[in-house]
């Protein structure tokens, strides 16, 4: 591990709702983190709507290499601090009237003492207890901004310079796609996964290939995600020497095929009920067909669809005993479902 000897650099990655992705950073003076020196570090809060009302958050950090030596409000003088543990700070605005903050404005200043022995990651970020950071607007609606990975490293430049990374879903899958500037001594990639935001797994390791004159261009697919379900990815960059850095954090969501149709009554004699809703917001065609235990069709409809629930009375007393699969087509979407006739 290297020691804190190196400038402190600021990244912050933010997911905003109704706002710019930038509204929300943390910058650090140009001095040196030195062990036993101090350090200035705010965060800056922009491109908020015409009236805040309240703001509010909470910021963590490693209370064995660094400490908090005082908080001071910027922009809105009347915030309140809640720093009675050691390794957290609440803080908290609001006014029903509201006020128009408008450009760059330094929401709080912190000077932080950088431990005498202090040696590894001095990492300080936006928590979630009891929220990461929140913006209400002047109605009122909690319009969030999350702090997904933002965070201050105590260690030298990364070795690698990323210039990109996109999550894209497919019909069955997620592609990530990222790409280089530049590459120094740089080992490789752990690409992770998380349901939530914030707790991560690696799911893939991608070994560097770029070079310092010139980066390169990675892909990975992810093909376990669930349709329905938003996944985040993010790349942990790792250099030969065994520092890392995290990349922003990049989400996808695999939209679903629609519900599976409703056969009943299941088994069946002389006639069969299916229900399901469309998969379109407007009317459309859909082809159900009707196939033997060998996939050959018997029975074949075509039925105009409305939005919302449908259902369809199907005669089926011509059939035989056996088992049947029902196949619902509605353009590029379908649904299947077994039907026993005795």
């Amino acid at each position: 591990m290297k020691t804190l000897t190196s400038k402190l650099s600021a990244l912050l990655f933010a997911a905003l709702i109704g706002f710019n992705a930038d509204a929300a950073r943390i910058e650090v003076s140009e001095e040196l983190a030195s062990p036993g020196n101090e350090v200035t570090v705010t965060v800056t809060i922009g491109d908020l709507p015409d009236r805040t009302t309240s703001i509010q958050g909470t910021l963590n950090w490693d209370e064995d290499l660094i400490a908090l030596m005082g908080a001071d409000a910027g922009v809105l003088s009347d915030i309140s601090f809640n720093d009675e543990d050691n390794n957290r700070l609440g803080f908290s605005w609001f006014n029903a009237a509201g006020t128009q903050l408008t450009g760059s404005n330094e929401l709080i200043s912190l000077t932080f003492m950088v431990a005498d022995d202090a040696e590894g990651r001095a990492e300080i970020t936006f928590g979630n207890d009891p929220i990461s950071l929140e913006v209400a607007d002047a109605g009122f609606a909690p319009v969030t901004l999350e702090a997904v990975d933002g965070y201050i490293d105590v260690v030298d430049d990364l070795p690698v310079e990323l210039a990109v990374f996109d999550a894209t879903a497919t019909n069955d899958a997620i592609a990530l796609s990222w790409a280089t500037e530049s590459e120094i001594n740089f080992e490789g990639f752990e690409v992770q996964r998380s349901v939530d935001g914030n707790n991560f797994s690696t799911i893939a390791w991608l070994d560097a290939r770029g070079s310092e004159a010139q980066g390169a261009g990675y892909a990975y697919t992810d093909n376990d995600a669930t349709s329905g379900k938003t996944y985040y990815y993010r790349l942990q960059m790792w250099d030969f020497d065994g520092t890392f850095e995290y990349s922003n954090v990049a989400t996808a969501r695999i939209e679903g095929r629609g519900p599976v149709i409703e056969v009943f009554p299941n088994p069946t004699h002389h006639h069969a009920v299916l229900a399901f809703e469309s998969f379109t917001e407007m009317d459309a065609i859909v082809l159900i067909t009707v196939s033997d235990n060998t996939g050959r069709p018997v029975q074949q409809l075509n039925y105009t669809a409305q939005a919302g629930k449908n259902i369809i009375h199907l005669n089926v007393s011509h059939l035989s005993a056996g088992m049947y699969t029902i196949r619902l087509e509605q353009g590029e979407y379908f649904a299947t479902r077994k039907l026993i006739i005795q």
